[in-house]
């Protein structure tokens, strides 16, 4: 059973005092990637008419009451008070932003039909939210917050990287079973030496082939 929390206070009156501001952190992230997504596609899209990007706002904020909900299940389980690292937090929001699926095109059966857009095309469209929570999670487990030991501008923009970013879309569109087979995934690749990670865990030299 899912509790629906229409209003923001109910929600937090048995929050921890941090709760609500990481909430709202990760809210506002949430939004900066969906029109910085918005503004690549609108971009890309540019020749062709017929159609627009709707949030469901409801839907964004119950997918993060669904992910803290979680959060605070573990930690009462395992009795954590410093709350959740980075990754773990990364892998609920992802993982319940994509069940809710709040974002679509509109209006998406008569444009997605067109003949005017390939095939990879209408996929790209298709995967708004899959897109999106690779580039939230891209920022931050790879890029940011306390993990911090991963990707420099030049990685980013690697091979590798393109095609890890390929694989973590496919396994969001088909594969994602629950936020803690994300997790794993994530953490285990931010011990490769594609991500520069610390010295001290390697077995090797940082420059050789994977």
């Amino acid at each position: 059973m899912r509790v629906r929390y229409d209003i923001h206070e109910n929600f937090f009156e048995s929050a921890k005092p941090d709760e609500k501001r990481r909430f709202e952190i990760i809210e506002s992230e949430i939004y900066k990637y969906i029109r910085d997504l918005g503004a690549v596609i609108c971009k890309e899209f540019s020749d062709k008419q017929g159609f627009s990007i709707d949030i469901n706002r409801p839907k964004v904020f119950n997918a993060l009451v669904d992910a803290f909900t979680d959060i605070r299940r573990i930690e009462a389980f395992h009795i954590i008070d410093n709350g959740p690292d980075q990754v773990k937090m990364a892998s609920h929001v992802a993982f319940w932003f994509i069940r809710w699926q709040p974002c679509s095109i509109v209006p998406q059966e008569d444009f997605l039909k067109s003949t005017v857009l390939t095939q990879r095309e209408k996929k790209k469209l298709l995967l708004l939210n899959e897109n999106l929570m690779v580039t939230y999670l891209q920022a931050a487990v790879f890029i940011g917050g306390n993990t911090n030991r991963c990707m420099s501008a030049p990685f980013r923009s690697l091979p590798e990287w393109e095609g890890y970013y390929n694989y973590l879309l496919y396994y969001l569109v088909y594969r994602l079973r629950s936020p803690k087979e994300l997790e794993a995934i994530l953490k285990t690749i931010t011990l490769h030496p594609l991500w520069k990670v610390q010295k001290d865990i390697y077995f090797g030299q940082k420059d050789e082939a994977y």
